[in-house]
């Protein structure tokens, strides 16, 4: 039998530490990864189904569960010298770059994104 719960605030065991749902609804992150493309080893990630790696220094990773459109925010850093996004081309598909110092495309052993806006 499915159930629902409605709260306006969460706290933590102790009573502490509050925050409303509207601000952990809103201001999650809907998705993230962790990604070492020298390897081609997701090392970690939530709401990502896969990850392909699309040339060197460039790679795009596929959701789980879509956005609800394709105007989402996803910051990115990386081990390489300059960490560049492409873009967030779909609702479910987001294409990140990293650079040497050079300018060069360049492989990164970790590459970090998440995903800010609306589920589907």
């Amino acid at each position: 039998m499915a159930s629902e719960l409605r709260v306006n605030t969460l706290k933590d065991a102790s009573g502490n530490n509050s925050v409303a749902t509207s601000v952990v609804f809103g201001g999650s992150a809907k998705a993230w990864l962790d990604y070492n493309q020298s390897s081609n080893n997701i090392d970690g990630s939530y709401n990502v189904s896969s990850v392909s790696d699309d040339a060197t220094g460039r790679f795009s990773y596929t959701m789980s569960n879509a956005m609800s459109n394709a105007n989402w925010s996803m910051p990115y850093t990386s081990t390489a010298a300059v960490a560049m996004i492409n873009s967030a081309v779909t609702s479910t598909q987001g294409k990140c770059r990293s650079r040497d110092a050079s300018f060069n495309d360049a492989d990164a052993t970790q590459n970090c994104t998440c995903n800010h806006g609306d589920l589907a």
